[in-house]
């Protein structure tokens, strides 16, 4: 705190063996400027509980971003009269894991997930407004066979990130394909991986009521550790 003071947020970590659970909390302080009166910050929570050697999991997260920044929030265009937005994003979920049972696969898992929001606007002239409620539901399917996998998503429900058109992809950072009532990702895939680099390139397809779409990606994860290692550094 004397030589550089960032120190904006704290995190907490638990991971338990004997219990095979996990839980996280996190929050950071990111945009505090107190001459400006600007408060933004996010709290984030995590848990996950296993059963039966991990092959059947359950458990939630949360997000809140409180995000007070008036000269932002005036690109809705009210004047300056909104002055703080709320959104709080949850998820509940549970699943399997067959991987132990089906070894000839190098994964197969499944979940099912309740995945909705709550946003609501603080305004000068009206005060709080009412939380809206966007619910919806998401089904994951991932399979893998040597090296070759896909991975999709299946949402339907309610259309998320209500203010999206106000304020865009600065301001939410999740897919926009979520502004949909439907939407599908699917991507399909082949992972290489050895003692020290995993890599993997992917065609990635978007669904939804409006249309569809495709991308390309390249992924390279180096673990440098095992890499020196490996060339007879220790």
């Amino acid at each position: 705190m004397f030589y550089n003071p960032v120190n904006n947020g704290v995190m907490f970590q638990y991971d338990s063996k004997n219990l095979d659970l996990q839980a996280e909390f996190i929050f950071d302080w990111y945009g505090g400027n107190i001459q400006k009166r600007d408060d933004e910050f996010l709290t984030q929570g995590y848990l996950r509980k296993n059963f039966f050697d991990k092959k059947f999991f359950l458990g939630g997260s949360f997000l809140l971003y409180h995000f007070k920044n008036s000269n932002f929030l005036n690109l809705d265009g009210n004047n300056f009269d909104t002055y703080l937005l709320d959104r709080f994003y949850y998820q509940v979920f549970i699943g399997t894991d067959l991987t132990q049972l089906i070894p000839s696969l190098d994964k197969i898992k499944i979940s099912f997930s309740n995945l909705s929001s709550m946003e609501r606007k603080r305004r000068l002239s009206t005060g709080t407004d009412p939380f809206s409620n966007q619910i919806g539901w998401q089904l994951d399917t991932q399979l893998q066979y040597k090296g070759f996998g896909i991975d999709n998503s299946l949402y339907f429900g309610d259309r998320q990130f209500k203010y999206f058109r106000e304020y865009g992809e600065n301001f939410y950072a999740g897919l926009p394909f979520y502004q949909s009532r439907f939407y599908d990702r699917a991507e399909l895939y082949y992972e290489y991986k050895n003692h020290y680099l995993v890599g993997r390139f992917s065609f990635i397809l978007h669904f939804n009521h409006e249309g569809f779409y495709h991308q390309q990606m390249l992924t390279l994860s180096l673990d440098t550790h095992k890499l020196l290692n490996t060339l007879g550094y220790k």
